[in-house]
């Protein structure tokens, strides 16, 4: 049968891979369902920590690495990703101790692929083009804590990765192996820096999923005015500035002014704050219209297939829990889009 499936044979992924692919799979009381692609997405991820790993030696080469973080010294959203790096450290030692490996494993890959790499280097990049020196020291002892966190599941990458820190003098240990796990910091907790990043990443993801939908260019600068009543969001706005503008590729972000043509803007609303972008010059509106109303029916296709099986008793009553919580959550998702393309298209015909 695996003849007949794999005719050429079975592709390499690597023995990192396949280890964390066994990891993430070991659950407790459950049949692994194994599928290659798997294995292919954990091979995606460890190219992922060696890229990253790979910016952050080029950003940081000739720096004087020290391994006490100052915390009075970091950003905002350095101070956020330490403590989420902190609450990880946490749980990785809780689901190890109770031999849970697959959250274990899906913690390192959430925090890594999600976290790191999808937002932080991003901004840290920004902070260093500005200057900060500060954030390579950040880059560096955060990397080292994620290799310690990650060897024991993929050792070979990350003691690979390790050789390129003792060539650049940042540590003193001369194996991964034998160097001491990371400890709990005691870091300063505070709900504030919490809030503030998740309303910065809620605002750039709006702006960047409204520029997706209406396939503004990646390279295209737009404008974005920024509405608002309460004084906290000028404040926001202002500390955030420069990487919001970087992130969305945005010219000027305008705080509480109103010299924006109406019918030309696209409105979308942030917690409180109200957006207005005048984008429907930039854009062919007849085409774009066009476009997202095959999506429109498309969406609303899928949904009807999910609500149908949704509604059929027998299967409600013989799926396995994991597919009909899969379906609820294609529905749900199907459901937002289908509002947020419905909006677009409504500001597109006015």
């Amino acid at each position: 049968k695996t003849k007949d499936e794999f005719p050429d044979g079975i592709s390499p992924y690597g023995a990192d891979a396949l280890r964390f692919c066994f990891c993430a799979l070991a659950s407790t009381g459950r049949d692994i369902n194994f599928d290659l692609k798997r294995i292919e997405g954990y091979r995606n991820f460890c190219n992922k920590l060696w890229n990253a790993s790979r910016f952050v030696f080029l950003s940081t080469n000739n720096y004087e690495f020290n391994n006490k973080i100052n915390f009075d010294e970091l950003t905002t959203y350095e101070k956020y990703i330490i403590i989420k790096l902190d609450e990880l450290v946490t749980e990785y030692k809780r689901y190890c101790t109770s031999y849970r490996f697959d959250l274990m494993a899906n913690s390192l890959y959430s925090f890594i692929w999600n976290e790191y790499c999808d937002w932080y280097l991003e901004i840290a990049k920004i902070e260093i083009e500005k200057g900060n020196e500060y954030t390579k020291n950040v880059l560096i002892y955060i990397l080292q804590i994620i290799l310690k966190l990650c060897h024991p599941i993929i050792p070979y990458i990350t003691e690979e990765i390790w050789k390129e820190m003792i060539k650049l003098n940042y540590t003193n240990d001369a194996i991964l192996m034998n160097a001491k796990f990371p400890s709990q910091q005691k870091v300063f907790k505070d709900e504030s820096i919490s809030n503030e990043i998740e309303l910065l990443k809620k605002f750039i993801n709006v702006i960047r999923k409204t520029r997706s939908d209406l396939n503004v260019h990646p390279k295209t600068r737009i404008d974005i005015y920024c509405i608002f009543s309460q004084d906290i969001y000028k404040e926001f706005l202002n500390d955030n500035k420069e990487v919001i503008s970087n992130l969305i590729r945005s010219n000027n972000i305008y705080l509480n002014q109103a010299s924006y043509d109406i019918n030309e803007c696209i409105t979308v609303s942030v917690d409180e704050l109200k957006l207005y972008i005048p984008i429907k010059k930039i854009i062919d509106i007849d085409v774009e219209r066009e476009r997202l109303t095959k999506n429109l029916n498309n969406l609303v296709n899928n949904l009807n297939k999910i609500e149908s099986k949704l509604n059929n008793k027998s299967f409600i009553e013989r799926a396995p829990s994991e597919i009909i919580q899969s379906n609820f959550n294609k529905q749900k998702y199907f459901l937002k889009e289908i509002d947020s393309l419905k909006e677009l298209l409504n500001y597109l015909s006015d």
